[in-house]
């Protein structure tokens, strides 16, 4: 049985990696997407559905010991990567939000 789930883990912290291009596709081929009211519901979704698998991978690595250097590498990626993601499309897109906050942010994950 534990080998079946030996990669989930990092199967998991890749899915939060391939979440990033999906997000920008959405927002560059929706320009108005932030007023569609479904739109901005599937990219809600597929950002709470990315920072879950956020709390799920290393859950299941540290308690199942499924952990890999593999996935030590990839999943500090993978946060960086979806975190300077979504805060350079709200920068771009959600123009009335305050965009101080999000360029700390982006700062503090590219410093750490």
């Amino acid at each position: 049985m534990k080998i079946k789930f030996k990669y989930l883990p990092n199967i998991l912290t890749v899915s939060r990696l391939i979440s990033c291009p999906i997000l920008i596709y959405l927002f560059y081929s929706y320009p108005d997407l932030l007023k569609n009211n479904i739109l901005t519901l599937i990219i809600l979704i597929i950002f709470l559905t990315a920072c879950i698998t956020d709390f799920l991978d290393g859950y299941l690595a540290r308690n199942y010991n499924l952990e890999s250097r593999l996935g030590k590498v990839l999943d500090p990626i993978a946060d960086k990567a979806l975190i300077i993601t979504i805060s350079i499309l709200l920068i771009i897109y959600a123009k009335d939000l305050p965009q101080l906050p999000f360029f700390i942010i982006m700062l503090r994950e590219i410093i750490v």
